[in-house]
């Protein structure tokens, strides 16, 4: 049945003065209404026998005990008994869903948190009126219901007698992954954020795209693209907590926040958590923009994924735009973790899988200007790595981990960007994928062969950039490779506030927020 006709039936229903025959039409209309949501119904259950129950309806791992009434009064605590009975002899993965179309007593609201463990789903006729109207979805509304029970001890009923309380970043309880690189500058100060001018573009530097098209088999990948309804900063921050809860966050994600004048590229989901509240020190400047644009992204079992969104410069911090997009090999035969993290952000329908239109990964020659460039690298992008040193069997005090000392590698560079602020390059010599990167002053370039911090000197060259799209970002893998200039030397390890002699000049950009 429509929702249209399910409107209409449920108004008919008003219109009938005897109790006993509106409480009948009631039960076949909740039948209709978890039909049409596609539930496998079975009205007048003997699932709790001896008792029999008005409905009782299952859809995939959801199973619902369903008791519908519609008196003139609010139901009382005699309502609730009725149906916990009847939960008693059914199997504990069944809630019960008790439907009032007058509401209930706080005796009733009071009991179903004392009593949590059993969980008893409580729905009003304002509510049932809102779903009709296409206010409200009863997917989403029985999810949040069971899970604010299930996790808060609380109630969701109508509005104006228990409310939601506003969205706030609780203190996650799994820890936010941390990355294993940062920036280092020549003059040894570090840092996971850097900055640089720039401008708009919701596009980010990460250290490999996964090839979602290198499968035996033919085809193309998916995308799978979330829309929840977050509409501030906090909201945005709860996000990330819920990804990393359910494992979607690892130390692989890069993000980079945009404004007018002023970008800001990062490393590691805790920084990027840690950096976003600081929004009034990005818009200080005289240049800066109403709003910001913020691009994260991380790799995922089968692909990668984005979070896009922009956020308001200002205390409101007003989110809007907000995507996840995922980007994948194909629709996994496993769809519970992308059930679970729909479910957790309040998404259960109209969510669908599109094929791509064409391969993921596109393939560029280096900035494709056509004339030869000047690498200037301006930081190092630097990972610890643990070699062993002597290890003295006669020593009993000293354990391994005495006889370990941690080398540090360049992985990647910083250079100054040849496509930003040049004059003299006509923008029909770049390449379609590639204009993006005009708004950044500095970008972030993988080493195909990585070498200790401590060796010097070399000379970089580019190779290649590689580029991917997700609904409304865009990804970008640059990488060089590295040469010895003879003869070869080693010279001192890194100290933080202790210049390098590397015999050249390296500008240095202001580095964090």
């Amino acid at each position: 049945m429509t929702k249209r006709g399910l409107l209409q039936e449920f108004r008919a229903i008003t219109s009938i003065k005897r109790p006993a025959q509106r409480g009948y039409a009631l039960e076949r209309f909740m039948v209709d209404l978890f039909r049409a949501h596609h539930f496998q119904t079975t009205p007048n259950a003997g699932a709790a026998k001896p008792r029999q129950v008005d409905l009782f309806a299952t859809r995939d791992a959801e199973s619902y005990l369903i008791e519908t009434k519609w008196r003139s009064d609010k139901l009382d605590i005699s309502d609730i008994d009725g149906l916990r009975s009847r939960l008693r002899r059914v199997p504990a993965y069944v809630a019960g869903l008790l439907v009032s179309v007058e509401g209930f007593s706080e005796s009733v609201i009071a009991d179903v948190v004392a009593n949590a463990a059993q969980p008893v789903i409580l729905l009003s006729g304002g509510e049932l009126e809102r779903i009709l109207l296409d206010r409200e979805s009863l997917l989403r509304l029985l999810h949040r219901k069971k899970d604010a029970l299930l996790t808060h001890g609380e109630v969701l009923l109508d509005a104006p007698l228990v409310q939601p309380k506003p969205a706030r970043r609780k203190k996650s309880a799994t820890a936010l992954p941390a990355s294993p690189a940062e920036f280092v500058w020549p003059d040894g100060h570090r840092s996971r954020v850097l900055d640089c001018r720039g401008g708009f573009g919701q596009f980010v530097f990460t250290q490999e795209i996964p090839d979602i098209d290198w499968v035996p088999a033919a085809g193309v990948g998916v995308t799978l693209d979330l829309y929840p309804e977050i509409f501030s900063e906090q909201a945005v921050l709860n996000l990330i907590d819920t990804l990393a809860s359910l494992g979607w966050a690892t130390g692989q994600a890069r993000w980079s926040i945009q404004q007018s004048s002023q970008n800001w590229h990062g490393l590691g989901t805790d920084e990027f958590t840690a950096a976003l509240p600081r929004w009034a020190e990005r818009a200080s400047s005289e240049d800066s923009h109403h709003s910001e644009e913020l691009c994260y992204t991380d790799v995922c079992d089968g692909g990668f994924y984005t979070l896009t969104a922009k956020l308001a410069a200002h205390k409101s911090r007003l989110a809007s735009i907000v995507n996840l997009s995922f980007q994948l090999q194909g629709i996994p035969l496993d769809l519970a973790p992308l059930m679970q993290l729909c479910k957790a952000i309040g998404l259960h329908e109209a969510v669908y899988f599109r094929p791509l239109e064409g391969r993921s990964i596109t393939h560029s020659r280096s900035f494709s200007t056509g004339r030869q460039i000047d690498i200037r690298e301006v930081a190092y992008i630097v990972q610890p790595d643990v070699f062993d040193l002597d290890f003295d069997l006669d020593d009993e005090d000293a354990g391994p981990i005495a006889n370990m000392r941690v080398r540090e590698w360049v992985t990647g560079i910083v250079i100054e960007n040849p496509l930003f602020g040049d004059p003299e390059l006509a923008r029909s010599e770049v390449e379609l994928e590639l204009r993006p990167l005009e708004s950044s002053e500095l970008v972030i370039c993988n080493l195909t062969h990585h070498h200790p911090l401590d060796y010097e000197p070399v000379i970089y060259r580019t190779n290649r950039v590689e580029c991917a799209s997700s609904t409304s970002a865009q990804l970008y893998a640059l990488s060089c490779d590295w040469e010895p200039v003879e003869p070869r030397s080693r010279i001192r390890d890194l100290i933080p506030g202790e210049p390098r002699d590397s015999g050249r000049h390296r500008p240095r950009p202001t580095a964090g927020l």
